[in-house]
């Protein structure tokens, strides 16, 4: 092995590991979750939500192409749907009916409807 080719190995070789431990230091820094710091750093009213208890995600329950969103805290699972005359979001409790299709079951009156819409 030529001088000049022993000196672009060594330079390879030493800028790979500080590569890895540069993408190892910008990692770790990505450690404090800004939810678990705001559950830690302050005390949250009664009655409210923890945020990193709380997952939204979205799903094809009844497996009809398309999605729903739904939302799960302590394991209470409900649909996340904006309420029509008021433009909020809101959570309904629901069920699903095992079929070959499944259904989903609201679990309260919805606007009338007891369906999904």
């Amino acid at each position: 092995m030529t001088e000049q080719r022993k000196i672009n190995v060594g330079f390879g070789l030493f800028g790979l590991l500080g590569a890895t431990i540069a993408l190892a230091y910008f990692l770790s820094s990505f450690n404090h979750n800004y939810l678990t710091k705001l559950e830690k750093d302050k005390k949250l009213g009664k009655g409210f939500v923890i945020p990193s208890k709380l997952e939204i995600k979205t799903e094809d329950l009844d497996h009809d192409g398309t999605f729903e969103t739904t939302i799960s805290y302590e394991n209470k699972k409900g649909l996340y749907k904006i309420d029509p005359q008021t433009g909020f979001p809101t959570v309904i409790p629901y069920e699903l009916k095992p079929a070959t299709n499944p259904q989903i079951i609201l679990k309260q009156n919805y606007q009338g409807k007891s369906e999904k819409e």
